[in-house]
């Protein structure tokens, strides 16, 4: 594992929303500014690197992913309750 920050995904897509939003405006030709405290622009960055993080996992992942969804709702549910029986649930 990394040592990098445990950031939600409600917080990674505001930071996806965030950088579009300054994307757009360069793509119009407007000069952007800092608008945001240094620690704020820091934060920002943090997401955009767990937003990273997990796209290259959902890539390293998605055949598994598939597969795992192919299944109907009623085996996912078995699965990961055996899963759970098995091995226990993350803290």
């Amino acid at each position: 594992m990394t040592d990098a920050p445990k950031i939600s995904l409600n917080q990674q897509l505001e930071a996806v929303q965030v950088a579009c939003s300054r994307q757009a405006a360069l793509a119009n030709g407007t000069t952007l500014r800092a608008l945001r405290p240094k620690n704020a622009e820091e934060y920002d960055l943090q997401r955009l690197q767990a937003v990273t993080r997990t796209l290259v996992w959902l890539r390293d992942n998605q055949e598994a992913l598939a597969a795992f969804l192919g299944f109907s709702p009623e085996q996912r549910a078995a699965i990961i309750a055996d899963a759970k029986a098995r091995f226990g649930t993350k803290p």
